[in-house]
């Protein structure tokens, strides 16, 4: 592999008369026999069964709950806003239906409002979030920065 991007040192070995084309010949010789040392060491190991690995020291993806609890959201507002956050930053959606929210509220172990869009109006009217697309044929909603402003100083009161 290495020695084949370095065939013009071999022209140039075959060209010279110093002894110093010797050299790096077997210099490149030599690493070319640890790289492929290396490759076959890496290719034969299994990364995950590992003697020394630490199972407490692995780091896990934090569950919907754990990060809803990081916030301690108090009223139904607060913790619809939580639930977007969760879903725009983690799930990667970008428009929240009233939908993913109520299914959000289910995973959270939340009580479901009985209005989720009267919820969404209020984030609406305070700036917290905006309109963004139609999906499914329902409205998407975006948090504003407002709205992530807000969801930081309730993650600060919690601490």
């Amino acid at each position: 592999m290495l020695l084949e991007r370095f065939k013009w040192l071999k022209i140039l070995k075959k060209s010279m008369s110093t002894d110093k084309p010797d050299k790096i010949m077997e210099y490149l010789e030599d690493l070319n026999k640890r790289i492929s040392d290396i490759e076959n060491n890496l290719s034969t190991r299994n990364p995950e069964i590992s003697v020394e690995q630490d199972p407490f020291k692995a780091v896990k993806q934090e569950s919907f709950i754990e990060f809803f609890k990081k916030f301690d959201p108090k009223n139904e507002t607060d913790k619809t806003l939580v639930i977007m956050f969760f879903l725009e930053s983690r799930r990667n959606i970008k428009h929240i239906t009233t939908k993913d929210i109520a299914e959000g509220y289910k995973e959270v172990r939340e009580k479901t409002p009985v209005n989720v869009s009267d919820k969404v109006q209020l984030l609406h009217k305070k700036g917290l979030i905006m309109p963004g697309e139609i999906v499914n044929n329902l409205k998407g909603w975006i948090i504003t920065r407002s709205g992530l402003e807000y969801l930081k100083k309730l993650k600060n009161e919690t601490k």
